[in-house]
């Protein structure tokens, strides 16, 4: 069954002057034909009301093409040209149109801006993976995170801490400690959402210790959705933080899991569909190792449930944490230590915080997202 909300929102129109570094007044002239959105009068138009607030050159004439593919959200043609910020990569048209996979990594957060509609029964990945090249979603691990306290090895009993989850929304999970020792990563600062003042991806996981470092993985990146008439949602939208990796033998430990990222909606209505899903969970955290035996990499976070953390490679190597969903009544995330008598472990690596996600107070999502949307 279909949920439709009817959101209580203004979508605000406002004509931009063009070569100006913000936006004018809130135009009260003009009416729109068939209820979008009233012409601007010097060529530019502004959208979003929110968090994310963009000022296109020239407004939306026609559709946008069909998205899908891979999207460098730093050089790609198809961001178009800002009036009052160069934050984002910003794909806009009259109605947006997304049936296929549509991947955005780079520095910038992806912007979906349509004067019309959007409608996506395929699926937008800003999240961050192992397999892909590059790993990093769109606008992932931004300047904003703090690290917390990385994790040392102990001389004395030749074991290393594991790295702690990145934290976004939600805390990710502290670093196990080596067998005999007390040094595994703490985690950074969250934040909270009423907080986050602009569009943004996750934090990374602190890498491993040891003298050869367990790389932690990458926060989720960011995409935000405007509309001026429906978004459509029957698709998927993933924002997951990447796993930590594994650890190479020799005592060392795993890295910890990049947090959830960031996912924003604005439309007068809101579509969530029963095939639609949604998430900003984050990545689990690296299997430690022992002196023999390597450990298994956490999984990065592909759906609502907790990504798990690495297991299973070693006896004696610290597991990795499982990801955060932000319920806060699913587990601990924290890495576990590492045990052992002659062949001790490391540490395993925390999980990674979970993310964000924004949309108007009477969406209606149910189980179709984690964490739980806030306004």
């Amino acid at each position: 069954m279909v949920r439709s909300a009817r959101l209580g929102t203004r979508f605000f129109w406002i004509a931009c002057a063009l070569g100006v570094a913000a936006c004018g007044s809130v135009s009260q002239s003009g009416s729109a034909p068939d209820g979008g959105a009233p012409p601007a009068s010097d060529g530019g138009q502004c959208f979003g009301t929110g968090i994310v607030h963009v000022c296109l050159a020239a407004a939306p004439m026609q559709p946008s093409p069909t998205q899908s593919g891979m999207i460098d959200t730093v050089t790609s043609s198809a961001c178009s040209p800002t009036t009052n910020t160069n934050a984002y990569c910003v794909i806009a048209g009259t109605t947006i149109t997304i049936t296929a996979g549509l991947r955005a990594t780079g520095a910038r957060p992806l912007v979906l801006v349509a004067s019309e509609s959007i409608t996506m029964s395929g699926s937008i990945d800003v999240g961050s993976h192992h397999t892909s090249n590059p790993a990093a979603g769109a606008g992932a691990d931004p300047a904003a995170c703090t690290k917390g306290s990385s994790p040392t090895t102990d001389n004395t009993a030749h074991t290393s801490g594991g790295g702690a989850g990145g934290s976004f929304t939600r805390l990710g999970g502290h670093g196990g400690n080596g067998e005999g020792a007390t040094n595994g990563g703490l985690a950074g600062a969250t934040v909270m959402p009423a907080a986050v003042t602009a569009l943004r991806g996750g934090c990374p996981g602190q890498d491993g210790a040891g003298a050869s470092r367990t790389a932690g993985g990458h926060g989720g990146g960011a995409v935000y959705l405007i509309a001026g008439h429906t978004i459509d949602l029957t698709g998927t939208i993933e924002a997951g933080g990447e796993g930590g990796d594994g650890a190479l033998q020799g005592a060392l430990g795993g890295g910890g899991g990049g947090s959830g990222g960031m996912v924003g909606f604005e439309a007068p209505n809101l579509i969530i569909g029963p095939s639609a899903m949604v998430f900003a969970t984050g990545g689990g955290g690296g299997e430690a190792s022992s002196n023999s035996t390597a450990g298994h990499p956490g999984t990065d976070a592909d759906s609502t449930a907790a990504a798990p953390g690495g297991t299973g490679g070693n006896d004696n190597g610290g597991n990795g944490g499982a990801g955060s969903t932000g319920n806060p009544t699913i587990g601990v995330n924290d890495g576990t230590s590492g045990g052992g008598a002659t062949d001790v472990g490391g540490g395993g690596g925390g999980g990674g915080g979970a993310g964000l996600i924004k949309a108007p107070a009477t969406a209606s999502f149910g189980s179709h997202a984690a964490p739980a949307p806030v306004p």
